[in-house]
């Protein structure tokens, strides 16, 4: 049954589909339909086409421009510095905000019960001179010289600049040497007993360019080092060199993106201060730290008794300020007590931030290129020449101003910050005297392909 049904149903269908005329689909046009716009927006997507068509043609041009700087000198494109941001300024701020908080309410905690005793945060008669007779005066004279001293160190430490690689030689590779050198080198090829071309020999240093820069050391020119660069060099042994700066890095230096240049004897970035820590504003970052202590310590003991006065009551807002004012203090007290000794334990070490972190505390991994370790070989520090002369280095020759913010003293000239002294019993040094003696394919400045500079005479040229 169910198949004679199935029959007749697929019968009737087909009766019905012979009855049907078959429509002929149109064929399909050679050309896609164009949307129908009105004048006004076909004006306007003319336009809008325009306008990108022109900002890929300016994109092009500014990409191959960028390529071309960073080709020749990636300093032009790293102009502006993560420095020159707004955000920057806000630990500055908030230091400056903290500090003139915590010295306000000394003053006004101290100040007024000695001009009328009916004023003060706390009218408490026996808070007054609670030490000794007019040991609140002693205080506020000792508070506002150590704050005057802290504010002075802060203001150098910001403003002062740490120090950058100077355009002169060896460290610019356009500079020339120096007239000194010239000088002397003229006055032996004058005085006939050599030409010229024979001071440099193919195989090393010869005696007459020995006997120059002895001279020239006796006269107080570090003209070893500074043939060689220094004595710090890459993992793979290359002389180290700045490709941003496009200069050769000093010992001790190293490029902060912060500031956007390679920073002599460079420490760390301190963004409290809104500067890099360098040759020549560290003493300001030391004693703005020694300073800050002093200052916080004098803070606690001399509110101490209006805090304990204030914790017994909090029954006004005055005494709610006085004993945030004093545990805060306290706090960024114990903080800065901390970091102030670490920089103590460095500067008696003579040891850098960077020095300390990256090379004392390398990973056993980070070698050489002749496989020593480098937390071995900075085990002790290569500047090391004893406490007395660290502290020298650092804070000044004449003990007398080592805790006055001043610099009277202190090198100034070009080469300040580029060549330091260095104790002869390190690796680094041994193998500096080594090198220096004759053989130059230990430390001699290379190319950027790791091979020796040559000159005109076929041998290694240090200059």
């Amino acid at each position: 049954m169910k198949k004679k049904s199935q029959r007749k149903t697929v019968s009737r269908i087909k009766e019905r589909e012979k009855g049907r005329t078959l429509i002929p689909h149109p064929p399909p046009p050679l050309f896609p339909a164009f949307p129908r716009f009105s004048p006004p927006a076909l004006f306007f997507l003319c336009v809008c086409v325009g306008v990108r068509s022109i900002e890929r043609e300016r994109e092009k041009e500014r990409s191959s421009s960028l390529l071309f700087l960073a080709f020749v000198k990636e300093k032009e494109i790293m102009g502006r510095t993560p420095r020159s941001s707004v955000f920057s300024y806000l630990p500055l701020g908030f230091l400056v905000s903290i500090v003139s908080f915590l010295y306000t309410m000394f003053m006004v905690t101290l100040l007024p019960p000695h001009i009328d005793e009916n004023k003060g945060l706390l009218k408490d008669p026996s808070l007054l001179d609670f030490y000794y007779k007019d040991s609140d005066v002693v205080s506020l004279i000792v508070e506002n010289v150590f704050f005057f001293l802290f504010g002075l160190s802060f203001l150098l430490a910001s403003f002062t600049p740490p120090g950058g690689v100077p355009s002169v030689w060896p460290w610019d590779p356009d500079a020339i040497e120096p007239e000194v050198m010239s000088a002397s080198r003229s006055a032996r090829v004058s005085a006939g007993s050599q030409s010229e071309d024979k001071l440099v020999s193919p195989f090393g240093v010869s005696s007459e360019r020995e006997k120059e820069d002895e001279e020239l050391e006796a006269a107080g020119f570090p003209i070893r080092l500074l043939r060689q660069r220094g004595i710090e060099r890459k993992l793979d042994g290359r002389t180290r060199f700045c490709r941003i700066c496009g200069r050769y890095k000093p010992d001790r230096s190293h490029h902060c993106r912060m500031v956007g240049t390679c920073v002599l004897e460079m420490d760390h970035y301190c963004p409290w201060i809104r500067n890099c820590v360098g040759f020549f504003n560290k003493k300001y970052f030391i004693l703005l730290l020694m300073y800050g202590v002093c200052s916080l310590l004098t803070f606690c003991i001399c509110i101490a008794p209006h805090f304990v006065h204030a914790c017994g009551k909090m029954s006004e807002p005055s005494h709610f300020f006085i004993v945030f004012s004093w545990m805060f203090a306290a706090l960024l007290g114990v903080v800065l007590v901390c970091f102030f000794i670490f920089h103590l334990w460095l500067m008696s070490r003579s040891y850098t931030t960077i020095e300390f972190c990256e090379k004392r505390n390398a990973g056993h991994s980070k070698r050489n290129v002749k496989g020593m370790k480098v937390r071995e070989i900075y085990s002790k520090s290569p500047y090391d020449r004893g406490i007395y002369n660290n502290w020298k280095h650092l804070l000044g020759p004449n003990p007398l101003l080592w805790f006055f913010p001043t610099r009277y003293g202190m090198p100034r000239s070009v080469y300040a910050g580029c060549v330091f002294e260095v104790n002869e019993t390190h690796h680094l040094a041994i193998r500096r005297t080594r090198s220096s003696g004759g053989s130059s394919t230990d430390s001699s400045p290379e190319s950027d392909n790791g091979k020796p500079l040559v000159g005109n005479n076929g041998g290694s040229q240090y200059i």
